[in-house]
């Protein structure tokens, strides 16, 4: 189970949307930086993870990423989405959450709808990468700052002596 939610994971950071047969569909958008200026943090530019429960149609995608990243056929890997969508359910059912690897956590609410909580430990855009939210200290504007003046020191250069030859 958990490797179907890392082949997820990592269709997130190339795709906008990727298909779990019969159960659902993550999809990815790209959201710009942002600050939070009470909390004095900028944020670097990150894609933001959803989940909707009515991308149900299988477009072949994650089952060809599964079959060509494991090198099984592609039935197989149709096969083990099935498998995979079918523990998914049973464990809602049974009150649980399921954890998506890297993705997010699914769960069933008061009326047994599917609800998705995203992690926020991994930035799926690539032009972030690396990229860490940064602190700030605010500009204190209203404070008064004193300006000096330094003495301007007056420093002579030495004469450069020109030597004129004539020619002859």
């Amino acid at each position: 189970m958990e490797e179907i939610g890392k082949h997820i994971s990592e269709l997130l950071f190339d795709h906008d949307c990727v298909i779990i047969p019969s159960l659902g569909g993550f999809l990815a958008s790209n959201q710009p930086s942002r600050i939070l200026l009470p909390n004095h943090i900028i944020f670097p530019p990150y894609r933001r993870i959803a989940f909707n429960v009515y991308l149900k149609q299988n477009d072949g995608l994650l089952a060809n990423y599964l079959a060509k990243s494991e090198s099984i056929p592609y039935t197989e890997a149709t096969q083990k989405i099935e498998s995979f969508t079918n523990s998914c359910f049973e464990i809602l059912e049974n009150g649980k959450k399921v954890n998506i690897t890297d993705v997010g956590t699914l769960f069933y609410d008061k009326e047994k709808n599917i609800q998705f909580e995203v992690f926020r430990n991994i930035n799926y855009l690539k032009e972030s990468f690396g990229m860490e939210s940064v602190h700030f200290l605010p500009i204190d504007r209203n404070e008064k700052v004193e300006k000096k003046k330094l003495p301007i020191e007056k420093t002579l250069r030495p004469s450069i002596p020109v030597v004129i030859e004539n020619e002859k």
